[in-house]
């Protein structure tokens, strides 16, 4: 992603040589297009029949949109199963808690978006054990829904601070 904005001089016809700097942020105009190119990406996969491949690349498209690690899970019985992951942390079939406070947990019961700062979780929560064994320092679960029912999250987690 483009760390600063683009800058354009224009000089300006006259006696004292004048000129006038253009900036422009292209930051979102960049994240639009990343954004659109994979949401392409998963259409085609999605089109082609290859069912079992969208989890990984969603993770893996939305890793490199956000600079982090990203799984895509879906809930059962058991906790919330890992269906595509793109960080060499997490395993596809890893279960992860979803007892507790953490946001998994918050976005299983809300259906709704969810942060937590891993660390600042109560100290017996799964959540926050599983994080901090692995470095995260915050973690972000946006719902997944499939005819209109909670079916998973996308996870996205830091070790940044």
């Amino acid at each position: 992603m483009p760390s600063s904005p683009v800058i354009a001089l224009s000089p300006i016809d006259g006696p004292e040589g004048a000129a006038v700097l253009f900036f422009r942020d292209v930051t979102d105009g960049w994240l639009a297009l990343r954004v659109h190119e994979s949401l392409h990406a998963v259409g085609r996969v999605v089109a082609s029949g290859e069912l079992s491949r969208v989890p990984g690349l969603v993770a893996a498209e939305a890793g490199a949109i956000f600079g982090s690690e990203c799984m895509v899970v879906r809930f059962d019985d058991g906790g919330a199963m890992v269906l595509g992951c793109a960080d060499s942390r997490s395993r596809v079939g890893d279960v992860l808690p979803t007892a507790g406070s953490g946001a998994l947990a918050r976005v299983r019961a809300s259906g709704a978006p969810a942060r937590v700062d891993d660390a600042a979780l109560p100290p017996d929560s799964p959540a926050r054990a599983h994080a901090l064994a692995l470095g995260d320092t915050a973690t972000v679960a946006v719902p997944v829904h499939a005819s209109d029912r909670l079916w998973g999250a996308i996870l996205v987690t830091t070790r940044r601070p």
